[in-house]
């Protein structure tokens, strides 16, 4: 908005002719809202939630950043919904919530007084599931198996763990 303002003295006397601004003043807040902070990255993990931290904005609008606003997509959602904020100008937040085997994108928003500011790059993919889960063999599927010599056998053997562990094969003692 633009105000122009007028001016009069008055005492016991009477009052003085008015004393107009020259041009119109515009009112708006002092702050601008901040940069955009820089992508988020990935510190921790587990099958419900992510641990992130990013580099804080290069400006702060002139007031100072209050908090940060993390928002989430699901794979193949267009829309992106806050998740949580934080009331602390420490670039990292932890997000809770998340559902094992779905796979979500981040991105922060830094506030201050202005508020706001545009979103930041997004992050990449990522698949809630555990960080560290110790190897798992599912035997469910494993029967004895009567082969010939030289004939082809095929196994279908569920393994889990993370980090992804490594599969070795061994007969009578000796790795195939």
């Amino acid at each position: 908005h633009e105000y122009q303002f007028r001016v009069k003295a008055i005492n016991e006397e009477g009052e003085s002719e008015p004393l107009d601004t020259e041009s119109a003043t515009l009112a708006k807040n002092p702050y601008d809202i901040p940069g955009k902070p820089g992508v988020p990255e990935f510190v921790d993990w587990d099958v419900d939630r992510v641990v992130l931290k990013w580099a804080p904005p290069k400006h702060n609008g002139g007031a100072s950043i209050t908090g940060y606003i993390i928002e989430a997509k699901e794979k193949f959602s267009a829309s992106w919904n806050e998740m949580t904020t934080t009331d602390s100008p420490t670039p990292e937040g932890t997000v809770l919530g998340l559902k094992e085997g779905n796979t979500y994108q981040f991105r922060v928003r830094a506030v201050n007084k202005a508020g706001p500011s545009e979103p930041s790059d997004p992050t990449k993919p990522h698949v809630a599931k555990a960080r560290n889960l110790r190897p798992w063999i599912n035997r469910d599927k494993l029967q004895k198996v009567i082969v010939r010599a030289g004939a082809v056998v095929k196994f279908d053997v569920d393994v889990k763990g993370e980090p992804p562990p490594t599969i070795t094969w061994n007969f009578a003692h000796n790795e195939l």
